[in-house]
């Protein structure tokens, strides 16, 4: 039965036809963090840019042609989402609007995220896993195991020797979880009125 199972699961690298799958998972199962709040069609925009940078990578993880989980990898994500904002900016400042009317705290939050991705963390590496998701009911069956083996693996045939990711110190299970894979806590940041724990990993 697990064998069975392990066969019907495949990690692939998205398209474009995946945005909106992606783009409704990112905003129903990580709720509450940044980028769901400024709303979905800003997701699909952001999703829709990432898929086209060189740098950056989505990897999908199906079982039985049912998107279960992903994950969003980058060489340089301060690069790549600098980029993807300026080639952008008329349609993402359009959404980012709307979400502000609505919730005029969001302000503060985009701010910091600008003056982040300009200056980035000092004294660690470019590489980084940005995002990773599971469906909720999927969870706990190593599925978020098997993307960052496949991120590895990527990032190894490129030469990486180390990458980042970042979590927040609150959530015990994900700090546990990486913990588990191999992460170094190197230094914790407050963005957003929260404090999150820089994990790295050498290669």
């Amino acid at each position: 039965m697990n064998k069975s199972r392990k066969l019907s699961k495949m990690i692939r690298n998205v398209s474009s036809l995946d945005v909106k799958k992606i783009s409704h998972l990112h905003y129903t199962e990580l709720k509450g963090e940044f980028l769901p709040s400024l709303g979905r069609n800003f997701l699909e925009k952001l999703y829709k840019g990432l898929i086209k940078e060189k740098g950056t990578f989505i990897l999908a993880l199906e079982e039985k042609n049912a998107l279960k989980g992903f994950l969003v990898g980058s060489f340089d994500f301060k690069q790549s989402f600098k980029k993807i904002i300026r080639d952008n900016f008329f349609n993402f400042s359009k959404e980012i609007v709307k979400q502000v009317f609505k919730n005029p705290t969001l302000l503060k939050n985009i701010i910091e995220t600008l003056l982040y991705t300009k200056k980035g963390i000092s004294g660690s590496p470019s590489a980084e896993l940005v995002v990773i998701c599971i469906e909720s009911q999927s969870q706990r069956q190593g599925m978020g195991n098997q993307l960052v083996k496949e991120l590895e693996k990527i990032f190894k045939n490129q030469g990486v020797k180390k990458y980042k990711v970042s979590v927040n110190s609150v959530k015990s299970p994900a700090n546990l979880f990486y913990k588990a894979l191999g992460f170094k806590k190197n230094k914790q940041i407050s963005i957003y009125g929260k404090r999150f724990n820089i994990l790295i990993k050498n290669l």
